[in-house]
């Protein structure tokens, strides 16, 4: 088979944030692996999971292998993989990258083009469901490759998580993603909004939500966000508010012209922008709950739960 001898090497990571750690830590804990990261930190937590771990680029012996990256965004691929000391200097023909990064599908299409004049190949693979789920092998890897790229990547997949869908070729995975993000990100928006208004008329929060749901407008903020981090007040998910911007950005651009007058993208773009330039840089993408919270006059953040109030 044409991957063969790169998935027989010991594949790399190049990226241990907070996602990338709880992936490649996955595979880590299932076998051999190299990693790689600009934190001392973050290798060395790695490294007691059983990873090498190298400072950089060049210390990554040159041979065929298959090397996974998790960055902020595409333009840190293309330049960890064709910058200085580009990491493609350290890949011979017939291996493969894997960008598990919530990447640009048009940058990842011309990515792959680039890498397969060195005659190596590429597969985007980005993931949804947060470390958490990363870390209990249960997070969604959403892939986009060719079919044949495909069944050398799944086995080494399945060591990160048992949901691992192809679905389609080059850039439907960061594409596939994206929408996601978009759509998670209008969830978190319009819950916000809503319960916002009923706090406004006088309801009472918590109560707010557990009717939700047990109704027709349930969705994984009412089910999850509300209960784990608005009512209790720990309301960092600690998902950046500037990374689910990029992500609502990239989607944005994604839209055909005849959906623009009906699209919601750009007004949900517009919120997080000004959220962006209200809380800075370093905010969580839950920190929006504040602008809704003033504009309604009413608490939402840190309201006990119904259950454990006393009369």
């Amino acid at each position: 088979m044409e991957y063969d001898e790169a998935a027989k090497a010991v594949p790399a990571f190049f990226g241990l944030g907070q996602m990338g750690a709880a992936l490649a830590g996955r595979m880590a804990d299932s076998g051999d692996l190299i990693v790689s990261d600009l934190s001392d930190t973050a290798r060395d937590a790695l490294q007691s999971r059983g990873a090498s771990a190298i400072a950089q680029v060049d210390d990554l012996p040159c041979q065929k292998r298959i090397v996974f990256c998790c960055l902020p965004t595409s333009r840190h691929v293309e330049d960890l993989l064709f910058g200085a000391h580009g990491l493609v200097t350290r890949l011979e023909a017939g291996s493969i990258v894997v960008d598990m990064t919530s990447g640009d599908p048009d940058m990842s299409i011309e990515i792959a083009k680039k890498l397969a004049g060195r005659a190596i190949a590429y597969a985007d693979a980005p993931v949804s469901g947060g470390p958490q789920a990363a870390n209990a092998g249960t997070i969604m890897i959403i892939v986009g490759s060719p079919a044949p790229l495909f069944s050398t990547l799944e086995p080494m997949l399945l060591r990160i998580s048992s949901n691992v869908t192809r679905v389609g070729d080059i850039g439907a995975g960061h594409t596939l993603k994206l929408v996601n993000n978009l759509l998670a990100a209008g969830n978190r928006l319009l819950t916000f909004e809503a319960v916002g208004i009923a706090a406004h008329r006088g309801l009472d929060v918590a109560r707010c939500i557990e009717v939700i749901n047990k109704s027709s407008g349930r969705n994984n903020v009412t089910e999850v966000t509300f209960p784990r981090h608005i009512l209790t007040g720990n309301v960092a998910q600690n998902f950046a508010l500037a990374l689910g911007h990029k992500d609502v950005g990239l989607a944005r651009k994604l839209l055909p012209a005849a959906m623009e007058e009906i699209a919601l993208a750009p007004k949900i773009l517009q919120i997080m922008e000004g959220a962006l330039s209200e809380y800075g840089s370093d905010a969580d993408v839950n920190d929006i709950i504040h602008l809704y919270e003033r504009a309604s006059g009413a608490r939402i953040a840190g309201v006990a739960r119904v259950d454990e109030r006393t009369a």
